[in-house]
């Protein structure tokens, strides 16, 4: 895969996003990168290793917000004693970089 563009943006703390019904507020700033690759961009973030991918960067930006939804209602919303160890951890890092409002 050719790699044409790329840039970084960032969501910073503080700020909210609305996914579906929900608001979300960063307690951090939430880093991402959007690239072009034959022709789909790609937008993805390290932290959580959550990405999502368009046919504009829009689109991207929008599957990618919508992997944090789904992040929140995987961990977050299940009960402890369904989770292992590496899912306990991952929604402590969740709930410590993300507050849902709503």
């Amino acid at each position: 895969m050719n790699k044409y563009y790329e840039f970084r943006n960032t969501l910073s703390a503080l700020q909210k996003i609305e996914i579906f019904d929900s608001v979300y507020e960063f307690k951090c700033d939430f880093i991402y990168t959007i690239k072009l690759e034959d022709n789909v961009y790609i937008a993805e973030n390290d932290l959580f290793n959550i990405f999502g991918y368009g046919e504009t960067m829009a689109e991207a930006e929008k599957q990618l917000y919508k992997s944090i939804d789904d992040l929140w209602v995987i961990y977050v919303e299940e009960n402890d004693e369904n989770l292992d160890k590496g899912a306990l951890e991952l929604k402590k890092e969740i709930m410590n970089k993300i507050r849902r409002i709503k």
